[in-house]
């Protein structure tokens, strides 16, 4: 049986975070790390990033209207202008479970 390479979780969620920037299909970055595509595809889904990150500078630059985050599985949070982060936080983590 042949070896196989054993990954951390750290380390494959590098590669995937890795893989989203450089434009390539999974395919062909799996191709070029010498990972399987199919084991690949499988981290993808587990490490890929949902959400991008979001800094509000003051309570001057929020936005006036309520705004909507889009997860991709397609599910939506509609988040008012004057919002907890701890509270947002909360929910986006419980959503992901």
């Amino acid at each position: 049986m042949p070896n196989r390479t054993q990954y951390s979780d750290k380390h494959r969620q590098q590669l995937v975070s890795a893989w989203q920037q450089s434009g390539l299909s999974q395919a062909a970055f799996a191709s070029k790390h010498g990972i399987r595509p199919t084991t690949f595809n499988r981290w993808t889904h587990v490490f890929a990033s949902s959400f991008v990150e979001v800094t509000v500078t003051s309570e001057a630059s929020a936005p006036s209207a309520d705004f909507e985050v889009t997860l991709n599985n397609g599910d939506h949070i509609l988040v008012p202008a004057r919002f907890d982060p701890h509270a947002l936080q909360a929910l986006i983590a419980a959503v992901r479970c």
